[in-house]
């Protein structure tokens, strides 16, 4: 009930959800000395002096490196490790939300034990949180079934040495934050992020068919499916598709999270407190069509997925009091029909060249002004 990973075959169709990015100080863990002074992430560079000892650590590693924050260059966006959305806390429960800020912590620290308490919890976090969260480092730490929850403390290993699970982290980090500033700017408005990142989608990445083939053959090699596929070979299928999207704008401080229905899984948006859809799998190969951007229920429902049928979140919904989620918003529905063939930023305003069954497209302005 409560494994590290849902059923691959149940990933394709309900896995994966993400979260708003909590500006926390960015602490990046320890890293071979040799490549040291290359590395900067977030606008921070290690410093050699600052390392202090802290409690528990895994393996060999018992030292705390702390970054040493510089100032970032002007409209960049830095990675978060610790991010959670609303909806995360609204499915799973502040609680549980807490003590994955705790995991978070620890791991970036090096150490094996996190406040937490009791073992349900525990278990849940571990098991849930880091595929939607924080993707690589899903199968990367697991939970310690010899060491139960004590005393508020739970306790987790690491399933790689710390040197290679350090590397994963920071190879992570340096490609989050390069999307990120080659895509948005952190002057964006919230609309203007979505949008970025899914015209991204749309020309960079393609639709993985093998490993669609694979999941339902036994032929083939199996895969777990990430959203690191994305981020690393461009390619996916749509659970690891959704769940890349959704993390990327919680990144950039979009509530965002992924809904399923039949056989498919999308991303689901909170912008002024209203909800949408955006299907960042159909957006591949179709240039500049927003025929799947910021839908709302009547529309998700036209294009064959019916609001009786959808899970946000969580596929566990056995054990979650989900609340009732409506997207009832038709103010973007003049873009499901339309190509954006330019945004104008100062004035709130994109250029669409607009289809009518066979009529020659017209192209008019929009504006999503207060976007």
């Amino acid at each position: 009930m409560k494994s590290r990973k849902t059923p691959v075959w149940f990933s394709l169709l309900l896995a994966a959800g993400l979260l708003t990015g909590c500006s926390q100080g960015v602490k990046l863990p320890d890293e071979p000395a040799a490549e040291q002074a290359a590395v900067q992430i977030a606008g921070t560079a290690l410093s050699e002096t600052a390392v202090s000892e802290t409690g528990t650590t895994a393996g060999a590693n018992t030292e705390e490196i702390t970054v040493q924050t510089e100032p970032a260059a002007e409209s960049r966006l830095t990675f978060q490790p610790k991010v959670c959305s609303q909806y995360m806390k609204e499915v799973f429960g502040e609680t549980m939300c807490q003590a994955w800020s705790s995991l978070v912590d620890a791991m970036m620290e090096g150490k094996d034990s996190f406040a937490c308490p009791d073992q349900d919890t525990c278990d849940w976090v571990i098991g849930q949180f880091p595929y939607r969260c924080f993707p690589v480092v899903d199968g990367l730490i697991a939970t310690s079934p010899d060491t139960p929850v004590s005393d508020g403390v739970g306790h987790f290993s690491y399933t790689v040495p710390q040197e290679e699970f350090q590397a994963k982290v920071r190879a992570f980090a340096e490609t989050v934050e390069g999307i990120l500033n080659e895509t948005v700017k952190d002057t964006d408005t919230d609309f203007e992020k979505a949008l970025a990142l899914y015209q991204y989608f749309a020309n960079h990445y393609r639709y993985d068919n093998e490993l669609y083939k694979a999941l339902y053959s036994p032929d083939l090699e199996q895969r777990e499916t990430s959203a690191c596929h994305v981020f690393y070979e461009k390619s996916g299928i749509c659970c690891e598709l959704s769940t890349a999207y959704s993390y990327l704008l919680m990144q950039t401080g979009v509530d965002a999270t992924v809904m399923s229905g039949e056989d498919h899984q999308w991303s689901y948006v909170r912008i002024n407190g209203k909800n949408y859809h955006i299907d960042p799998t159909f957006a591949l190969d179709s240039g500049n069509s927003l025929a799947y951007f910021m839908m709302n229920d009547e529309r998700r429902a036209d294009t064959g997925y019916p609001k009786e049928d959808y899970i946000i979140t969580s596929c566990y919904t056995q054990f979650h009091d989900t609340p009732e989620y409506t997207a009832d918003d038709d103010t973007f529905s003049e873009l499901w029909d339309a190509d954006c063939d330019a945004i104008d930023h100062a004035h709130k305003s994109l250029t669409l060249r607009c289809f009518d069954g066979d009529e020659t497209p017209k192209t008019v302005q929009f504006s999503y002004q207060g976007y």
